[in-house]
């Protein structure tokens, strides 16, 4: 399949994503897109995108007394400004610190 055939999808909300979802269950979800570059060059194109990088609800940083919880939209770089994640998960804030550049940072 080519680019051009490509659904390509931004929703809005979650309920908007999960929606999209269920009617397209094999579509590849994208929280970045950086992981994405090397299939997307060697022509692997899926029938749909769903780009959840912008969806507020899955960009938290909780903490609760015993753990941290990161939304799987949290970048790198978010995880850097976090003071919470610098306390709570030091070797995490340590990994992120050593992961690649900023831009990929703030996408990744």
């Amino acid at each position: 399949m080519n680019a051009e055939d490509t659904t390509y999808q931004r929703p809005a909300t979650l309920e908007e994503a999960l929606e999209a979802l269920a009617k397209s269950p094999l579509a590849r979800v994208l929280a970045g897109g950086t992981d994405w570059m090397i299939p997307a060059r060697a022509g692997d194109t899926p029938a749909a995108l769903l780009n959840i990088f912008r969806l507020e609800a899955l960009r938290g940083i909780k903490t609760t007394s015993d753990r941290l919880e990161l939304g799987a939209c949290v970048t790198v770089a978010r995880l850097l400004k976090s003071a919470e994640v610098l306390e709570l998960a030091p070797v995490l804030w340590k990994a992120a610190d050593r992961f690649a550049s900023p831009l990929v940072r703030s996408r990744a």
